[in-house]
């Protein structure tokens, strides 16, 4: 959203650096390797900050440890729907 190519960010923010690891991010198979480069563009992001962030989606749980396989979401899509619970995998252990 904040790469300096983006259609949807209007801040008119631009860093050279944010917008090189972002690019390589998106495309590195490694998922460690994807995870250090967006925590990286992050920092940048954070530190640069050309907006406020005034909301952050979070959707706590708590589950029983006896309950396996728990998932947030059953399919990518699912985020789009709060408090939806990926129950087709779990199960409850003796």
């Amino acid at each position: 959203m904040f790469h300096s190519a983006s259609t949807v960010s209007h801040t008119g923010w631009k860093n050279d650096e944010f917008d090189r690891l972002v690019k390589e991010a998106d495309v590195e198979s490694d998922q460690t390797k994807r995870l250090d480069l967006y925590h990286q563009a992050h920092e940048i992001l954070v530190r640069e900050a050309p907006v406020v962030f005034l909301f952050w989606d979070e959707n706590p749980w708590l589950i029983a440890p006896y309950v396996k396989g728990s998932k947030e979401f059953a399919n990518p899509q699912d985020h789009n729907i709060p408090g939806v619970q990926n129950i087709v995998n779990m199960e409850v252990a003796p």
